[in-house]
């Protein structure tokens, strides 16, 4: 999968962010994959990039709000169901 990849903080118009092609997760027990269709940045991804929050981990692919579909269900979810499904190379 493709994304933005932030691995040291600088102002935006230092242009600190880098797009590169990830693996894709897998769902782990009790967990969901979702497929991003859309995703924004908000204020808050802003402030990490340029440093005004701390860079918890390196890298780190910045994503906060986001719709998607659910399209992995790990072993033991209940509660939610497979929108699409997709094989999980991992």
């Amino acid at each position: 999968m493709r994304a933005w990849i932030l691995e040291k903080q600088a102002k935006i118009e230092e242009r600190p962010l880098r797009l590169a092609e990830v693996p894709t997760p897998c769902a782990k027990d009790g967990e969901l994959k979702i497929k991003i269709l859309v995703c924004g940045v908000c204020r808050t991804d802003i402030h990490i990039a340029e440093g005004g929050l701390s860079l918890r981990k390196s890298p780190l692919i910045l994503r906060h709000e986001i719709v998607g579909i659910v399209d992995e269900v790990g072993k033991d979810v209940k509660k939610s169901k497979l929108a699409i499904r997709q094989e999980c190379a991992g």
